[in-house]
């Protein structure tokens, strides 16, 4: 049920276990969804506990695509950034062997 304001929406299940169907989870605004959730002991008491999520369905950037398009220019600069440091990393490696076995 939704008023305008909030979702109000019961989903039962037994177990450890649940799921969220695609389309309710799909037919909610984008914003903060708490799902709360409740548990029943055997003696009868009942406690809720309540996670928030927030769904933002927007684009990631502003030409209009998701998570699936990668940007070459990063991938460029952190292999040249891995690389130096891995050659810096080697020279001083190097530098510390041969200064040990000439002693």
């Amino acid at each position: 049920m939704f008023d305008g304001v909030s979702w109000s929406i019961n989903i039962s299940f037994a177990g450890s276990t649940g799921t969220i169907q695609q389309a309710l989870w799909d037919s909610m605004p984008n914003g903060v969804v708490i799902i709360r959730f409740y548990a029943e002991d055997t003696v009868g008491h009942i406690g809720f506990k309540d996670v928030n999520v927030t769904k933002d369905t927007t684009p990631l950037n502003q030409n209009g695509g998701g998570t699936d398009e990668i940007d070459v220019a990063d991938i460029f600069i952190s292999v040249g950034t891995i690389s130096v440091i891995s050659a810096i990393f080697i020279i001083i490696l190097v530098r510390m062997r041969t200064k040990r076995f000439i002693k």
